[in-house]
């Protein structure tokens, strides 16, 4: 369905004018895909966990998240966000914003483009956070690990794809803006579409 939103976004954007109004439509067309994308992505690091796992998944602060059946499993989207690098993604979203916003008149443009760097960043740091998940989870498989990794990178990728294309857009233009956007986009979906084919049966 990522995919699927992604697509519709990419056309709406190619025929977008001055009139239309479809950019909008294209940003929230891919703000669903991302929001599908920070679904979705959480489920990969709990494939990495055996079914009575009694060991422990350490967070950020050393304190165990997971402990299989010993207690109740916390949600895939908590998991991987007590692994995430919140705080980097939280910096690099508001720098980003701190960009784009002076170039945007108020309105409603301006609210979609501030939810929109929002959930890039959320899904950016969820995903980052699956893979560290995926990575120290006890007794976890490594084509879990794999296909996580896989989608932190798609994930990143798909932010500075997004970020190319805004700054471009509403700062200044780039030189190699198209090819970069679009570089970047595709190797950002391959890896995520990758993440998802590679991701073992639970």
């Amino acid at each position: 369905l990522g995919l699927l939103l992604a697509s519709l976004a990419d056309a709406l954007l190619e025929l977008e004018t001055a009139d239309n109004g479809l950019f909008v439509a294209g940003l929230a067309a891919f703000l669903a895909s991302h929001l599908c994308y920070l679904v979705a992505l959480p489920a990969l690091p709990l494939w990495a966990q055996p079914p009575g796992l009694k060991g422990g998944l350490k967070g950020g602060g050393g304190a165990p998240v997971y402990f299989g059946a010993t207690a109740p499993r916390p949600s895939a989207l908590a998991l991987a966000a007590e692994c995430a690098p919140k705080e980097a993604f939280a910096a690099y979203g508001a720098l980003l914003l701190c960009v784009l916003l002076p170039h945007i008149g108020e309105g409603f443009l301006r609210a979609a483009v501030v939810a929109y760097a929002a959930v890039l960043a959320a899904m950016g740091a969820v995903a980052c956070g699956c893979a560290r998940a995926a990575d120290e989870a006890a007794g976890g498989r490594p084509e879990a690990a794999s296909a996580a990794r896989l989608g932190a990178w798609g994930s990143v990728l798909f932010v500075a794809s997004d970020s190319l294309l805004a700054i471009d857009r509403f700062v200044a233009p780039l030189p190699i803006a198209r090819w970069a956007v679009m570089t970047t986009y595709l190797a950002a979906q391959a890896l995520l579409a990758d993440s998802f084919a590679l991701a073992p049966p639970r």
